[in-house]
């Protein structure tokens, strides 16, 4: 069975360091977190966690709550988890607003970590071989008294502290002070909506379907380009002669429904049928029919 878990990236107010705790059972380095416990949302178990280790209560004051956001699960793809030893962890990052509060995280719980320290975040990057080591990556960090060395930390970082660190880095979580907020689905449908879905009717991005010039033709109009470009700002091509006949007729210039032959006027009168009298018309007599004698019949011969 899977299990859930949750922690917190806590960089320090000038996002160079982050806050690791040393496991005593392994001798690992990571990030603060546990268990989400049944009922429990990854957000509140990763505050409950994150004050339960180390002191630090993420909801204490506003800048904390506003800074704190969902990032991913580890080792996948945003919002889809992927077990690792049976593990998905939902991670979190914050920047402390000031130095202060980097003085107010203990360790709280010495049977569980047997160490704590708040580590240059390009040192476990470079021992989790996600840097070339010696690699420029602008100032160096300020040194943290018994922090654990790059050798120190070689093979000892736990996978779900270094993909956070990895995904938290490369959104700039460490690098600046405004809140770390992934796009809602709103914004993501909205700006990548018409690039990730071709049009249905060409194939081509940029447009849809229902704006598709191959799908708007008209029999009575201008008529797109058909070419392998189909954009929505193609020029429109000169005016063509009507493509398809009429489906009564056969003739080309008109529509079925426009045919002379189908359709009525508002005289009332049809291509097959004679004009029909305007109300109020003086209509002359009927003629009537000549009078035609009955035949006569032949004359009866007599015997004499």
């Amino acid at each position: 069975m899977t299990s859930v878990g949750t922690g917190a990236l806590i960089f320090s107010a000038d996002g160079q360091r982050v806050l690791l705790l040393r496991y005593a059972k392994n001798g690992e380095w990571g990030r603060p977190g546990g268990r989400v416990e049944s009922g429990e949302s990854a957000r509140a178990a990763c505050v409950r966690e994150v004050r339960e280790e180390v002191g630090v209560d993420l909801d204490a004051t506003p800048e904390l709550r506003d800074a704190l956001r969902f990032q991913h699960w580890a080792e996948g793809a945003l919002l889809r988890p992927v077990p690792i030893a049976g593990w998905v962890a939902a991670g979190f990052a914050v920047r402390l607003p000031d130095a202060a509060l980097e003085a107010t995280a203990v360790r709280r719980e010495p049977e569980k970590h047997d160490a704590m320290a708040w580590v240059p975040v390009t040192t476990v990057l470079s021992a989790a071989g996600v840097l070339d080591a010696g690699a420029d990556e602008g100032p160096a960090a300020p040194s943290e008294r018994g922090a654990p060395t790059e050798s120190d930390l070689v093979g000892h970082v736990n996978a779900f502290t270094v993909d956070s660190l990895k995904k938290a880095v490369a959104s700039g979580a460490g690098a600046r002070s405004e809140p770390v907020q992934a796009p809602t689905t709103a914004q993501a449908a909205a700006t990548d909506t018409v690039v990730r879905f071709p049009c249905s009717k060409c194939g081509e991005r940029g447009h849809f379907r229902k704006d598709c010039p191959r799908q708007k033709r008209r029999n009575d109009g201008p008529q797109p380009k058909l070419a392998d470009e189909c954009a929505t700002d193609a020029p429109a091509a000169e005016a063509t002669p009507f493509q398809f006949p009429c489906g009564k007729c056969g003739e080309r210039g008109h529509f079925r429904r426009d045919c002379p032959q189908l359709k009525r006027r508002n005289d009332g009168t049809t291509l097959s049928q004679p004009p029909r009298a305007q109300p109020g018309a003086v209509v002359p007599p009927p003629v009537p029919p000549p009078v035609v004698p009955p035949p006569v019949p032949p004359p009866v011969p007599t015997r004499k």
